[in-house]
């Protein structure tokens, strides 16, 4: 009851901020947005995910980013998490690797060239558990396109590349995500996703969910996904989330 009240207290303090640019998120697809949160600007996205697959089950509590508005269309970002995980032989839980990043929009929409951004992430070792922590630093290189199709409906892609120096192994990852405002305040987003590794098929997913602005500040989504190939990482996923911007 007191996280629900809390929750409350939080939700009733942000309605009396002023809005100042329109909330975007980089949850709960996949596709990274283009858009960087205004300067000065703090934004945080957090939810919970429920991960199936027929050998193993995750749970990640409170996957968390931090984005704050560094410079004009740069943003800073720092994500986390704690996840649990089980599979026949281990049952373990714990922090989540922690993030570094920043994002940057390069170019503003026009005509058929779409809005464009960079964005490079770094996975810290030996920050989390020690079951999670990764022993090297792991990058991640994005570039991110947007179109506008309609005034409801959107097409956002990525692609880019993983880096991981503790398996020397390269894997090009990509997405494309669809988005139609159904109302004013309620969206809906279908989207294809995948990576390809070294020496191994791609592992291809989809997923589709729905937005809802409660107010100009504050988003929730849900989301669920489902692995498109035999020997796919995750045969299904359930997410929820809630977003929120501060001003300075």
């Amino acid at each position: 009851m007191k996280i629900l009240q809390l929750l409350f207290i939080i939700l009733l303090g942000l309605g009396s901020y002023a809005q100042k640019a329109d909330l975007v998120t980089d949850r709960p697809d996949q596709t990274e947005s283009s858009v960087a949160v205004p300067v000065g600007a703090l934004q945080i996205e957090t939810g919970f995910m429920q991960i199936d697959n027929t050998a193993f089950s995750s749970t990640v509590y409170n996957t968390t980013l931090l984005r704050y508005g560094l410079f004009e269309n740069t943003e800073l970002r720092l994500g986390a998490g704690f996840e649990t995980y089980e599979d026949l032989a281990i049952e373990t839980e714990g922090l989540a690797p922690i993030m570094l990043g920043f994002k940057s929009r390069i170019k503003e929409e026009s005509g058929f060239i779409p809005e464009m951004a960079v964005m490079l992430e770094l996975t810290m070792p030996y920050f989390g558990s020690d079951d999670f922590a990764p022993n090297t630093t792991d990058a991640k290189f994005l570039a991110s396109f947007a179109h506008t199709l309609s005034d409801r409906m959107s097409l956002g892609y990525n692609l880019g590349s993983v880096w991981s120096n503790e398996t020397i192994n390269q894997n090009w990852v990509y997405s494309a995500a669809l988005g139609y405002s159904l109302l004013d305040k309620v969206g809906l987003f279908a989207e294809f996703y995948g990576g390809k590794a070294d020496r191994f098929k791609p592992d291809n997913a989809a997923d589709f969910g729905v937005t809802w602005l409660i107010v100009e500040n504050i988003q929730l989504d849900l989301s669920y996904g489902i692995g498109l190939m035999d020997l796919s990482a995750n045969d299904s996923f359930l997410s929820f989330g809630l977003s929120m911007r501060f001003f300075k």
